[in-house]
């Protein structure tokens, strides 16, 4: 049984499982993801070094021969983190963590499917995915950041994060286990003329609900000191610099490319979640 990133033909999704996930009826009013100790600004890199250090995806993570594992010592108030690999080596190679087709996030899991394909759409290929949280020693508030990586960035695409309270829910064969549990939340991010927005919807009363609780179009690059929702992606038509791990390789001379605009991209989110980390 294989335990990846899950990748839609149509959309994609990455399951994350907590088993603490405490909410409020009404949205929370945070300080805002502004103004914490990590970057935010479309990269993977640190690159602020004065006055105050500040964090990046790359200080979260320890790559050895490939292998990718949570830094052994994540800097101060980060309490998880998690990576994701999630691409074959040769594109002639199927893809083994699809979605079959016609999902729709609105279906409970008994209804998914799931399994190899090699006709995975550039723009919804996933190629890394990652995750931590922080916990903020001033307002005790949780912070949730999500990133990744996709193989194109060729036209309009969406990618969705659960964050889930059944830790049963997997791909196991063909099909999945487990089921939605109120309360359960869907970040859904559009990439689209240029920029990134992000919407979380609330599995309520068996369904999803279709009305967001939040949504935002604000860059995280923009985000004043109150917002507690941001997106952001590489918007520069000047390439990143190869991620500090194994990625995608377009030419297959077995080295990672350099990351082409929007194809990298990462979100934050300022909400009451106990993020113990696990991924499905």
């Amino acid at each position: 049984m294989k335990r990846i990133v899950l990748l839609g033909i149509l959309s994609v999704c990455l399951l994350f499982s907590s088993t603490h996930l405490l909410w409020a009826d009404d949205p929370p009013t945070f300080a805002g993801v502004r103004g914490l100790p990590f970057e935010l600004d479309g990269n993977i890199e640190a690159t602020i070094a004065t006055p105050n250090p500040l964090v990046d995806w790359s200080n979260l993570f320890h790559v050895d021969q490939g292998i990718v594992s949570p830094a052994a010592n994540l800097p101060d108030n980060f309490d998880s983190a998690v990576f994701l690999k999630d691409f074959v080596s040769a594109q002639s190679t199927a893809d083994d963590s699809a979605f079959g087709p016609g999902i729709k996030n609105d279906q409970d899991f008994h209804l998914f499917s799931c399994g190899s394909t090699g006709a995975l759409l550039g723009k919804t290929d996933i190629v890394n995915a990652y995750a931590a949280s922080f916990l903020d020693p001033i307002s005790g508030d949780s912070i949730f950041y999500y990133g990744g990586e996709r193989a194109s960035s060729n036209g309009d695409a969406f990618f969705g994060v659960w964050i889930l309270q059944d830790p049963t829910v997997v791909c196991s064969g063909s099909g999945f286990t487990g089921s939605h549990v109120d309360g359960d939340l869907f970040f859904l991010e559009h990439f689209g003329n240029g920029a990134a927005s992000l919407s979380i919807f609330r599995w309520a009363n068996g369904v999803l609900d279709q009305t967001p609780i939040l949504e935002s179009n604000t860059q995280c690059q923009n985000a004043s000191a109150g917002d507690v929702l941001c997106a952001t992606t590489n918007l520069s038509l000047t390439p990143l610099p190869p991620p500090p791990w194994p990625g995608h390789d377009q030419n297959g001379d077995n080295a990672t490319d350099p990351l082409l605009s929007q194809i990298f991209f990462e979100r934050a989110s300022l909400y009451k979640i106990s993020c113990g980390l696990s991924y499905k």
